[in-house]
This record gives structure tokens, sequence and C-alpha cells, in this order.
């Protein structure tokens, strides 16, 4: 009758173990299929991991799981949705990407980069949904807000930031509206006004050597 009983607790125990085996493989698998916290900095060269001089082709192979989608601007100028986790999308636009160059669009340099995702910051913390009077603490007073002659689009700079970044607001700026010259420019904003996409550009080769120096 012992003998049974101590066989019986054998068995028991080695079931038990078999399960915590068991659970431990699962736990181990499901870190391994969970994707890493990527952090998404914006530089004066990159936003992310991916940087001006990079091809789609590149950042293809550099992040396998994201989703890269073709799409065209309101002056049909084409460019690409980099998807690299639900909460960090990113726009590229890279050389010759009019419509009679598109099919080389995948080995043409990146130009210029922009993001509209509150979590990719610059390296003081400025990001997309943030308050311009917050982003005025840190990159100084609003120089000016220029409605673009294109698109309406609503560009704030400030006196302090990097000369490389552009910030587009959410049309939150205070524009004389009896003023009919364009570009219209004022330094004025409606309260609540916010940071809607923060831009990385080339800079032309006269203003990148002023700021050099």
């Amino acid at each position: 009758m012992r003998s049974i009983f101590l066989l019986m607790s054998l068995s028991v125990l080695g079931a038990c173990g078999d399960n915590a085996d068991n659970s431990v493989a699962a736990v181990s698998q499901i870190s391994a299929a969970t994707p890493k916290p990527t952090k998404c900095t914006i530089t004066s060269n990159s936003i992310g991991d991916i940087a001006l001089g990079n091809t789609i082709a590149q950042v293809r192979l550099g992040h396998p799981q994201a989703v890269l989608t073709p799409l065209k601007d309101n002056e049909d100028v084409a460019f690409t949705s980099i998807k690299i986790t639900p909460e960090i999308e990113i726009f590229a636009y890279t050389e010759n990407t009019n419509t009679a160059n598109a099919n080389n669009s995948e080995t043409n340099p990146i130009t210029y980069l922009s993001t509209a995702s509150r979590v990719c910051k610059t390296a003081d913390g400025v990001h997309p949904d943030m308050l311009l009077a917050d982003a005025e603490q840190v990159y100084g007073a609003v120089q000016q807000i220029i409605m673009s002659e294109a698109d309406a689009a609503q560009t704030a700079e400030f006196d302090e930031q990097p000369p490389e970044l552009s910030f587009q607001i959410d049309d939150s700026g205070a524009f004389d509206l009896t003023d009919k010259s364009l570009p219209k420019i004022t330094t004025d904003y409606q309260d609540g006004a916010k940071i809607k996409s923060i831009a990385v550009m080339n800079l032309p080769a006269e203003d990148a050597t002023n700021t050099a120096q």
C-alpha cells in the first residue's frame, strides 16, 4: 500500500513538473512574440531610426514588421506612409517622387520625414499634440506662423528651434482675414493651439553653412 502511494505521489509531482515546464515555455513564447517597445526620437536628421538619406528599400529591410503604403499628397507628389507600430507612423518623401519618377521611389534617398504621432519626441521633449504655449517654454517665443499658399497648412517657427525641424500646427493661427496677401504671416495664435506634426528635412546648402557657423 505504501509503495502504491509513493508511486502515485511521484506521478503527481511529475505531472506538476511537466505543467510548470509547459508554462515556462508558453511564457517564453509569448515574450518572444511580443514586440519590444519602439522609442521614437526626433533628431535633426531622423525620426525614430529612419534617417534622411535612407531609401524606402532600406526601411523595408530594417523594419520587416512595418506596413508601408504609397500615397500622394494634394499636389500629386508621391510619398510613403511607414507604420512602425500602431502608435508610430512616419511619412517619407524621396527625391524625384513626382508622377514621372514614382517607380524609382524605392531606391531614391529620403529627403523629408514627418510624423503626427505624439509618442515621437525631440530631445527636448517637444512632440505632436503638444500645446504651442508649452513648446514656447522649450524653443522660445513663436517667431512667426506662416499659412502655405498651396494647401493653407500653417507652420510655426520658434526663436530657438533646431533649424532642420518644421512644426505644423492645427490651423489655429490668428490671421487677419481682411489681408488678402499671400503667404499669410502672423505671430498670434488661438488658445489651445497645438502642434499637429513635426518634420525633418535637408537644409539648402547655404542655410546649412550658416547653421554650422
